[in-house]
């Protein structure tokens, strides 16, 4: 039995950006490569390097990718404006008053 508030996995997923999901991908495999990294370090210093290399390029990655979606997120414009219609109907719900027109 499922609970009704209980979190949908798959439609949560399906509503995260593509861009956010890239940076987070990117983000895990950066960590995973920092254990390799520190290990290595002490043993090889050019393995050592390209751990290094790899973790710093995801973890820089996943962070820009990151900052392009919420600059996307921001600069969306297709936005409508209500109809007068829209508006109308609203101030009869609420009972506001509209301007010159209710006077």
């Amino acid at each position: 039995m499922k609970n009704k508030k209980s979190l949908n996995l798959g439609r949560t997923i399906k509503g995260i950006p593509t861009l956010t999901k890239i940076a987070g991908f990117l983000f895990v495999v950066g960590k995973i490569h920092f254990i390799p990294a520190a290990v290595f370090a002490l043993i090889n210093r050019d393995a050592a390097l390209i751990f290094i290399g790899i973790y710093i390029s995801c973890i820089v990655s996943s962070i820009i990718l990151a900052l392009i979606d919420i600059v996307k997120l921001n600069n969306k414009k297709d936005e409508v404006p209500p109809s007068i219609e829209q508006v109308r109907k609203w101030v009869k719900q609420y009972n506001l008053k509209m301007g010159a027109e209710n006077e």
